[in-house]
C-alpha cells in the first residue's frame, strides 16, 4: 500500500512539473523589481503588453508563449513581464503610455540596463521570437532617456498642447463597435478623442461623422472595430467596470443608413 501511494505522488509531482513547463512564466513583481532582477542577475528583458480585446494576444499566449523550445530558452536567459496595456489598477498603461506602446500587442526587448533594443508588434511565431530573443543576449546598454525623464517630457507636452497632427483613414463600414459618446461641435469630439487615446490609452477610437442633418452634424466616437457582437459587448462591459464608461453596441455596417 505505502509503495503505491508512493508511486502516485511521484506521478503527480511529475505531472506537475510538467505542466509547470508547459507555458512561459512571467515575473510576477511591479516593474521596478524587475529592473532591479534584471540588473543584478545581467539578464535582458521584455514586456508583453497585449489588450483583452485582441485575438492577436490570445494566439500570441496560446501558440507562442506555450513553445517548448522558446519556454527553455527564454527562461534561461530572459526575464520576462506581461501588461494589460489599457489597465488603470497596474502599471500596464502608464508604462504602455512612458513607453510610446502603438497598438497591442507589443513586445519591446531591453537590454539588463534598461535600454530599449527591439519592439515587435502583432503576432510572432515562437521560432522567431526565439531568434530576436537569441540575438540581443548579449546587449549591454543604459537607456538614453530615463522613465522619469519621458514622464517629465509627457506632462511638459500635456501643458503645452495646443497643435494637432490627426492620422485619419476612411475605413469600410463593418464589425460592430462600442458608442461612447455623440457630439454636435467636431472640436469637443477629438478633445475626447484625445482624451481616451492619451490618458486612458484607447488605440481603437472611431469617429462616425453622421451628416444625415446638415443643420446638426453629428459625431459619433466608437471604440472598434470588433468582428462579432460579442467581442463588442464583451469590450462594453470590460470598460463599464474598469472605468466606468457607458456605451451600446451598434452595428457599423448600418451606420449613417438615413444619409443615403
Amino acid at each position: 500500500m505505502k509503495n503505491y501511494l508512493f508511486s502516485i505522488v511521484i506521478a503527480l509531482c511529475f505531472s506537475q512539473s510538467t505542466w509547470a513547463q508547459s507555458q512561459f512564466i512571467f515575473f510576477d513583481g511591479s516593474y521596478e523589481h524587475l529592473r532591479m532582477r534584471a540588473q543584478s542577475s545581467q539578464k535582458p528583458y521584455f514586456l508583453y503588453f497585449y489588450a483583452n480585446y485582441t485575438t492577436v494576444a490570445k494566439r500570441l499566449n496560446q501558440q507562442t508563449f506555450t513553445d517548448p523550445s522558446l519556454i527553455e530558452y527564454a527562461t534561461n536567459n530572459y526575464l520576462g513581464m506581461k501588461l494589460d496595456g489599457e489597465s488603470i489598477i497596474d502599471e500596464g498603461a502608464d508604462l504602455a503610455e512612458s513607453y510610446q506602446v502603438l497598438y497591442f500587442p507589443a513586445i519591446v526587448i531591453f537590454t539588463p540596463e534598461g535600454k530599449e533594443l527591439e519592439r515587435i508588434y502583432g503576432f510572432i511565431s515562437p521560432q522567431e521570437l526565439g531568434e530576436k530573443l537569441e540575438q540581443y543576449a548579449n546587449e549591454r546598454g543604459a537607456p538614453d532617456v530615463t522613465l522619469a525623464e519621458k514622464a517629465e517630457m509627457q506632462t511638459a507636452k500635456d501643458k503645452s498642447r495646443h497643435l494637432f497632427k490627426l492620422d485619419v483613414k476612411r475605413l469600410k463600414k463593418q464589425g460592430f463597435g462600442v458608442q461612447v459618446g455623440v457630439f454636435q461641435n467636431y472640436r469637443n469630439a477629438f478633445l475626447k478623442l484625445l482624451e481616451y487615446e492619451e490618458e486612458k490609452f484607447h488605440r481603437n477610437v472611431l469617429v462616425h461623422v453622421d451628416e444625415s442633418n446638415p443643420q446638426a452634424v453629428q459625431y459619433k466616437l466608437i471604440f472598434g472595430p470588433f468582428y462579432s457582437y460579442d467581442q463588442a459587448d464583451n469590450y462594453k462591459k470590460l470598460i463599464g467596470n474598469k472605468e466606468g464608461l457607458k456605451g451600446i453596441v451598434v452595428d457599423l455596417s448600418k451606420l449613417g443608413e438615413e444619409e443615403n
